[in-house]
């Protein structure tokens, strides 16, 4: 998909029940290419493949316990990170990485993505949460696959995620070119952004 209004037709559809609307940028669309940018060069930065689990999640970066929704909770982190992104001057400049979905309400806890990853996930799946890029609800039949958290995998990490994915039973992370969900034609599109302004 690259006509940029059909995209932003979309973003809008499937962020209907986010509470934050543009704030840092003009478009949908450039707002989640910017978000994809900065949590690139966040991870770029502080990736510690030593510590993969605590290095990806700072305390900084941590959502709120009880966030009013969502949408609130992953505005939160990106709303930190592009903070800390701009105090520290970071740039994205060459980072490379793959957009992945995950399904909250598919998760069945077991904890085996979260040892194949090497933490990258954690025991609920997760990925961490300086990888998170945005939410999103499809709707659709199947509750437990209807809304989603989309995050960037830095390269350096694509195989401990892939290994997590690889055990993770249920399908609730999944690479974004590979997922059943209406956000799927962008993929190209936003592999494809800078980030950097």
């Amino acid at each position: 998909m690259t006509d940029t209004r059909a995209a932003e037709e979309l973003l809008a559809e499937l962020q209907h029940g986010r509470l934050q609307k543009l704030w840092r940028a003009t478009t949908r669309l450039a707002e989640l290419q910017r978000s994809i940018g900065e949590a690139a060069a966040w991870c770029t930065r502080f990736l510690d493949r030593d510590a993969i689990g605590t290095s990806l999640r700072p305390s900084e970066l941590t959502p709120s316990t009880l966030p009013r929704n969502r949408w609130a909770a992953v505005d939160e982190v990106v709303t930190q990170r592009a903070s800390g992104v701009r105090y520290l001057g970071l740039r994205r400049e060459g980072a490379r990485g793959r957009l992945l979905v995950y399904f909250p309400d598919a998760d069945l806890c077991d904890g085996a993505a979260q040892a194949e990853s090497h933490e990258f996930f954690d025991v609920h799946n997760a990925p961490p949460w300086g990888t998170w890029i945005g939410y999103f609800e499809d709707g659709g039949e199947d509750p437990s696959y209807t809304t989603y958290l989309l995050a960037w995998v830095p390269e350096a990490l694509i195989g401990e995620a892939e290994a997590g994915i690889s055990v993770n039973p249920e399908a609730c992370i999944v690479w974004l070119d590979q997922a059943s969900v209406r956000l799927r034609p962008l993929a190209g599109l936003l592999d494809r952004t800078g980030g950097d302004d």
